[in-house]
């Protein structure tokens, strides 16, 4: 198993306070220092693919893709977050990355991205770092459902089988 990490881990413009700015390419070199392999773009990086693909080849580190929100809800928006979209599922394809993570957080009235967004906006991050490790929880206990029935179901499917 590897470790990944995400930029948000030293750099996080949600939280002014956080901690002191790293900037990059430091960030890269703390990351690995820190035993990482593998780590999510982020805003604070190098935006010129070629550039960032040498930066994280020196390194030996992984780019695994990024997280991008878009208001994909909004009829006024619609066409430009899909092309922000697709530019960015571009950039990641350049630099060697296999993941556009698409949240659509705003826009709602209801659950727990309603939650996250209010409690964010009024600054009780507790909650929302909170409600966060809930998403988690149940995308890891999903999964791990998933895993179940699809070895129960799919019993030829010697992919499915955990290894020892």
């Amino acid at each position: 198993m590897r470790i990944a990490t995400a930029p948000v881990n030293w750099n996080n413009a949600d939280v002014a306070d956080y901690r002191p700015w790293t900037p990059y390419p430091a960030l890269l070199d703390e990351m690995v220092a820190a035993g990482y392999t593998a780590t999510e773009w982020g805003m604070n990086m190098e935006k010129i693919a070629a550039r960032l693909r040498v930066d994280l080849h020196a390194r030996n580190l992984k780019p695994l893709g990024g997280f991008i929100g878009l208001e994909l809800r909004n009829p006024n928006k619609h066409s430009a977050e899909v092309q922000r979209g697709i530019e960015l599922a571009t950039f990641f394809r350049d630099i060697g990355a296999t993941y556009l993570i698409v949240a659509e957080l705003i826009g709602t009235t209801t659950g727990i991205t309603w939650f996250i967004t209010q409690q964010a906006r009024y600054q009780h991050f507790e909650n929302v770092y909170a409600a966060i490790m809930m998403i988690g929880i149940i995308g890891v206990g999903t999964d791990l459902v998933l895993g179940y029935l699809g070895r129960r179901m799919f019993p030829w499917d010697r992919s499915l089988v955990k290894s020892e």
